[in-house]
């Protein structure tokens, strides 16, 4: 039995929507984390934890970011820190709709170095958390952009 083009685009398309119907996708941000409540999203953790006053700010978290950034789709960002058990970095930019761009759980035995391109929807500060033991370090810069990079300016 031989299968022409259109034969096997069918049946490769039934079977791509019977393989997504069946799997169970749930979306980054409404994963609770082990032990909170399931009606909190992340979001809202980070805003907490945002607007804690016990949060050291730090220059041995090294943040790296254009004061000006020409294109707000790719501002260039670096995060690094020579302290040791840094779990995870958080990348917050309040003026984006979306504000948590990114959480990043690390591993103790790896270096706390990430470097990565975000989005800003305009001109604001950048905040990066660091979770250390119980503690949590921040650092934050201001960034001027030309020109939005979330469809917004």
């Amino acid at each position: 039995m031989t299968y022409d083009r259109r034969t096997f685009l069918t049946t490769f398309g039934l079977s791509l929507s019977a393989c997504a119907l069946t799997t169970d996708i749930k979306p980054a941000l409404a994963d609770s984390a082990a032990g909170s409540s399931p009606t909190k999203t992340r979001l809202e953790e980070i805003l907490a934890i945002l607007s804690d006053t016990g949060i050291q700010d730090t220059p041995t978290l090294e943040l790296t970011l254009p004061a000006v950034a020409e294109n707000g789709a790719f501002v260039p960002i670096t995060v690094a820190s020579s302290l040791e058990e840094i779990e995870r970095f958080v990348i917050y930019v309040a003026h984006n709709p979306n504000p948590l761009v990114a959480e990043i759980e690390l591993s103790p035995t790896v270096l706390a170095f990430v470097s990565t391109q975000i989005k800003m929807a305009g001109s604001g500060e950048v905040v990066v958390l660091a979770k250390r033991g119980a503690a949590w370090l921040r650092n934050r810069r201001s960034v001027e952009v030309s020109i939005g990079g979330c469809g917004t300016g």
